[in-house]
């Protein structure tokens, strides 16, 4: 009678703990079988509770360079008239690049950058890199050029492009966040002055103001779109992975 009684407790109180449980999970019992898919997947470290909301969020993996990251549901990877946020991931093997390729992009530039990084050193700059927004950023596994592009060729050009530029297992990696071009102007209205004698009534940036306007945006006070495309970047980053 002793035993069974404390049979029933346990049976109760093993009911509490389950009905308290916010994240329900999968318990596989070792005597039951599971597929051989299923068992990758809980091998791989995949299978846990929910613990953030980045878990949540859009996953991509590069099998090629090892690495993985996730990015929020107010990103697209398609350009359209309702993107907010365009990401663009660009993954090349070394050996197979041109040596010498527009922006800097080519494997003579990679080679060096990829050993300059390794010694936790910039290297050189690559696109048209904002100068004040060179940073090098650590990613555990490997360091990585962290920028901005404000515009590129020519006076009057306009973008928004925060970029990171790494090296993993022989590949060049180049992960991009931007503002639509369409929305540029419209975004930074205060950094735009009119420039008549090169662009005409076409309002292009104030380069003075360029500096501040990054220094302004690592401090957390820029306008609220552009703070949330620097921001969203940034939380894009911490959820780099390397296998």
């Amino acid at each position: 009678m002793k035993k069974l009684l404390i049979g029933f407790l346990f049976t109760f109180l093993l009911a509490g703990c389950t009905q308290n449980t916010q994240i329900s999970k999968k318990v596989i019992d070792s005597k039951d079988p599971i597929s051989e898919e299923e068992q990758v997947f809980y091998d791989s470290g995949r299978a846990k509770a929910i613990e953030k909301e980045s878990d949540l969020w859009q996953f991509f993996e590069s099998p090629e360079a090892d690495f993985s990251f996730r990015y929020p549901h107010n990103v697209s990877r398609e350009a359209s008239e309702s993107t907010r946020l365009f990401l663009s991931i660009d993954t090349k093997a070394i050996a197979e690049m041109e040596e010498f390729a527009p922006l800097g992009f080519g494997s003579d530039m990679a080679l060096k950058n990829k050993e300059a990084l390794a010694r936790g050193e910039y290297g050189e700059g690559v696109d048209f890199s904002l100068p004040a927004s060179q940073t090098v950023r650590n990613l555990g596994a490997v360091n990585a050029q962290d920028f901005m592009v404000l515009g590129r060729f020519e006076v009057c050009d306009k973008v928004l492009e925060r970029k990171l530029y790494f090296f993993h297992k022989e590949h060049q990696v180049v992960i991009t966040l931007e503002i639509p071009r369409e929305r540029v102007a419209s975004a930074i209205p205060e950094l735009l002055v009119t420039n008549f004698e090169n662009c005409g009534e076409e309002r292009v940036w104030d380069f003075g103001k360029q500096p501040l306007f990054y220094t302004e945006l690592v401090a957390g006070n820029g306008e609220e779109a552009i703070q949330e495309w620097f921001d969203t970047f940034e939380q894009i980053v911490e959820t780099i992975e390397f296998f």
